[in-house]
């Protein structure tokens, strides 16, 4: 660690604590889209300049575009809370239940089908022994085509759990229906799955128990996720071999070597973006348009592949995502970044503010969707076909067929209660 390294963690380390005391002034809580954007990539850039393995510098260019990420931001959450001039927003307990119970069956039973199908399809081929040896299998051949979308909607399984819980619903057959929809993401032999599902349960616990979730429960999370990721890392993805060199206590500690690669390998990647080492996207909006353009390639409109974003070496090891504001300007430059964390901005704190107030369940499931986004921005830009296929989901089967409602009503405004209240 250097000289330089010291003083960018004297500007990111405030940084965490100025971000939970904004979401506490603006948004009435410390968790929230503003402490949890700010937040995350502050402490993996802190984590990143204690230098616990040897990689190579990000350039100032790399900092600035997140400092940059971090001011319009705080604008569009600014300008979602009426600049701050409003009264808080505060939970008032789910006043419209109706049709979670439905909604949370059915996706039981569409994740269960999907996993089902897949696991029974693979079994066939190659044999329940042989696919326990081989468990590694997972990672590139359980997920089948159309099929695969069933397993990803059992993502929403444990917040509607936790959802549930919260509003006094659960029986005791939803534990084990739980259980099962966690088993067929980690079939899925897809880390991102599995970490959504997890974190999407303290995003709504967050909001329908803002005075009792602590951070006790976002540590727990994190430390299920952890626990997972050494794993995964050491039966399915187990072609990942590469040799890091440690400092300190983490010369001892290996199996956290990949964890703590995958926190901030981003921002040494990000150099090849910004230097014009990686060749250029092969359209507009490659990133930022890509529910789009996949729409226009399925229908013949257009040529769609998927991008295969090309590895760079970040000294030991080669990473190929860029976190959300790399990957952003990648695609749109300086002006991407600006407007995508302006709009995120807004928006994800829109849908807070309405999800505090819990009028009805669904708007709690739609936060958790979006906000995740915020919470992996420091790894990559997620807001691709597979979010708006869970907003779709969610829209379609909760609001529409469940309720017979919209998805945005009149008046966002906070609901004023008592102060011995908040």
């Amino acid at each position: 660690m250097t000289v330089v390294d010291v003083l960018w963690l004297a500007l990111f380390v405030p940084l965490i604590f100025f971000a939970v005391s904004l979401s506490r002034r603006l948004c009435g809580h410390w968790f929230s889209p503003v402490s949890i954007f700010l937040g995350i990539n502050s402490l993996s850039m802190v984590g990143y300049h204690l230098r616990l393995l040897e990689m190579p510098d990000a350039s100032v260019t790399v900092h600035a575009l997140l400092l940059a990420g971090f001011a319009v931001f705080v604008l569009g959450v600014l300008l979602a809370v009426g600049g701050g001039s409003g009264a808080p927003a505060v939970a008032v307990g789910v006043r419209d239940a109706k049709g979670l119970s439905g909604f949370f069956y059915t996706t039981v039973a569409l994740a269960t089908c999907g996993w089902l199908i897949q696991g029974a399809m693979l079994v066939m081929r190659m044999g329940l022994g042989s696919l326990i040896r081989n468990i590694w299998v997972l990672q590139g051949e359980f997920q089948v085509q159309f099929v695969g979308y069933l397993n990803m909607i059992g993502i929403l399984v444990l917040p509607l759990f936790v959802l549930r819980l919260a509003v006094g619903q659960v029986r005791k057959v939803d534990y084990l229906l739980v259980l099962a929809s966690l088993f067929g993401l980690l079939l899925a032999g897809i880390k991102g799955y599995m970490i959504y599902s997890v974190l999407g349960g303290a995003y709504v616990w967050s909001v329908v128990r803002p005075d009792r979730f602590r951070l006790v429960h976002l540590a727990a999370g994190m430390a299920l996720i952890l626990g997972f990721f050494i794993f995964y890392a050491a039966k399915v993805d187990i072609f990942a071999t590469e040799q890091y060199v440690g400092t300190g206590l983490m010369k001892r500690l290996p199996a956290l070597h990949m964890p703590y690669l995958y926190f901030v390998g981003s921002w040494p990647a990000l150099d090849f973006i910004v230097d014009g080492t990686v060749a250029d996207l092969p359209h507009l909006g490659t990133f930022v348009l890509q529910p789009m353009w996949k729409l226009l390639g399925a229908v013949g409109v257009a040529e769609y592949a998927p991008l295969q974003q090309p590895f760079v070496s970040i000294g030991k090891f080669t990473f190929n995502v860029y976190a959300l504001v790399g990957e952003v300007y990648w695609d749109l430059k300086w002006p991407g970044v600006l407007g995508v964390c302006l709009l995120l901005g807004f928006v994800t704190t829109r849908l807070y503010l309405r999800a505090r107030r819990q009028v009805f369940w669904g708007h709690v499931v739609i936060y958790a969707i979006a906000v995740h986004g915020l919470f992996i921005s420091f790894f990559s830009f997620i807001y691709t076909f597979n979010v708006y296929v869970l907003v779709l989901y969610t829209y379609v089967l909760g609001f529409v067929v469940m309720r017979g409602g919209i998805l945005v009503a009149a008046g966002d405004k906070p609901v004023p209660v008592a102060e011995e209240e908040r």
